[in-house]
């Protein structure tokens, strides 16, 4: 959430997500993919904000009261 904060309009590739929630240290190849997973339910159980597959490149946080990305 941290990152999607940070970088706020941004599409984020796996690679930097990767890095930035878990560093240089080895991650499970589907971490990322868990963590977007459980990360959407909690979104949309408690805000209007949604994380957005852009295929091929990343995800991208949406909030749906301003009807864009």
């Amino acid at each position: 959430m941290c990152a999607f904060n940070e970088h706020q309009g941004e599409v984020l590739s796996r690679a930097f997500l990767l890095a930035y929630a878990w560093g240089p240290n080895k991650t499970v190849k589907n971490s990322l993919t868990v963590a977007m997973y459980e990360l959407r339910l909690v979104l949309l159980n408690t805000t209007k904000l949604e994380i957005v597959t852009v295929r091929g490149t990343g995800y991208k946080m949406f909030n749906t009261n301003q009807g864009k990305y």
